[in-house]
């Protein structure tokens, strides 16, 4: 994999010789483009991939003031130019999938550039009056207002307090500079719609696991009602982070029937 530094976001790209197609991979909230290792490797074996840091994550610094989704999507729309300036990589031909809240910018971006397809999986409308908001951020969001709590409070409610405190305490600080743009991206997604879900063009699927909280089930499917035409699709065994530990199945039955 090329590691690239593209509009000061760090990324990542697999060129494949023989393909037009390229599948871009948009990591969710408190996330890098490391959990996509897996499923890049997939890609790769029939199309370019692309995965990249989100604005505010991991190697990819922060602006002046925390990222709200508009600018998520700018920078995926960016990247997506210049995939296709200096590489030949078509918007056209491209299938984006985005994870959790990253299907917000990868549904966005793929409207403005006329992608050849969008994917996402248990990536929740918050906008809506129907969406249910009862996620770990949700609580948290009315309960605390400084950023690096807030995070810290997001991560020991993800992955437990006996797994965060044996994090490094770099770990642990990285985690905390990045609640900042965590929370902004969560309170953002709340208050108005990103984009018209009327302006969303097939293909369009959306994948939820079997396994996951029930509120991440309701409102992957509240999402693809939203579209004519979605396809919806289960993954029996799978829980929210199946980019992690489902992704042969999430890349067979979600993305690679988008590719061809």
């Amino acid at each position: 994999m090329k590691s690239l530094k593209i509009n000061g976001l760090q990324c990542g790209l697999q060129l494949h010789p023989d393909s037009e197609i390229t599948l871009i991979l948009v990591h969710g909230g408190m996330d890098r483009m490391s959990s996509m290792r897996k499923l890049m490797r997939l890609g790769a074996e029939t199309a370019n991939a692309f995965a990249y840091d989100r604005r505010g994550y991991a190697g990819s610094p922060p602006l002046s003031r925390p990222a709200l989704l508009a600018d998520h999507i700018a920078d995926l729309v960016g990247l997506i130019e210049f995939l296709d300036t200096e590489y030949g990589l078509s918007p056209t031909n491209t299938v984006l999938f985005g994870h959790s809240i990253g299907g917000v910018p990868a549904i966005g971006a793929g409207i403005q550039v006329g992608s050849k397809a969008t994917c996402v999986f248990e990536t929740s409308p918050m906008w809506l009056p129907q969406c249910s908001t009862s996620g770990i951020g949700g609580g948290l969001i009315s309960e605390i207002d400084d950023p690096s709590e807030f995070a810290e409070a997001f991560m020991r409610r993800m992955v437990g307090n006996k797994v965060w405190e044996k994090l490094p305490g770099s770990t642990k600080q990285q985690r905390m500079n990045e609640g900042a743009t965590l929370r902004a991206e969560m309170v953002d997604v709340r208050l108005a719609a990103p984009w018209d879900w009327r302006d969303i063009t097939l293909p369009f699927a959306v994948g939820y696991g079997g396994l996951s909280r029930e509120h991440q089930i309701a409102n992957a499917k509240l999402l693809a009602s939203l579209v004519k035409g979605s396809v919806l699709v289960e993954l029996p065994d799978a829980r929210h982070g199946a980019h992690l530990d489902n992704a042969s199945e999430l890349y067979a039955q979600l993305i690679q029937p988008l590719l061809v």
